[in-house]
């Protein structure tokens, strides 16, 4: 099941999708760990995500029925041995469920989409930045450069007005 799962290559990721009464229920995640609320085997459909540092929110708001998300981890390439992570179902008291997680560079998440007391039909999955290292890094080199900028400017304005006025000082002595 995670072995089939959708790569999401770019933030942000909306997808529409569709839990079929059809799909088996049976996976291959044998040496996975449940989260309490979902089994890893569970019918439903399996999104992955490669670690980076940032943080991120994965959200069903939007769905036809009442859903349940879960993250899963893994240290190893591919989804043999899967850690659960998080798992929500109905934030704040609706069917929407939303879970938000830090990740660690170079490991790989899962995102598994279900429905609660195994429902199904279409969903809809957004998943998006909350917050970024690299994104704060970039905004704190900014403005660095900005405030460097900006005193590089300030000096040399000084220095013109400083030799204007000595220019003018010295006409006017004469």
């Amino acid at each position: 099941m995670c072995s089939n799962s959708t790569l999401i290559e770019s933030i942000p990721f909306v997808e529409n999708g569709l839990i079929s009464p059809y799909f088996s229920a049976v996976g291959d995640e044998s040496s996975a760990t449940d989260c309490s609320l979902i089994s890893v085997n569970t019918r439903g459909l399996w999104y992955s995500l490669q670690g980076d540092g940032c943080s991120y929110t994965a959200s069903t708001e939007g769905s036809a029925f009442d859903t349940v998300l879960a993250v899963y981890f893994t240290l190893s390439d591919g989804c043999e041995q899967l850690y659960c992570l998080a798992e929500n179902d109905d934030t704040n008291l609706e069917t929407t469920s939303e879970i938000s997680w830090s990740t660690t560079a170079d490991l790989s998440y899962y995102i598994l989409v279900a429905g609660i007391r195994e429902e199904t039909g279409d969903f809809m999955l957004n998943v998006m930045v909350r917050h970024c290292i690299v994104i704060c890094l970039f905004f704190w080199l900014s403005y660095l450069m900005f405030v460097s900028v900006l005193l590089l400017f300030f000096t040399t304005l000084e220095s013109i007005l400083s030799n204007v006025m000595s220019v003018c000082y010295s006409n006017t002595r004469l």
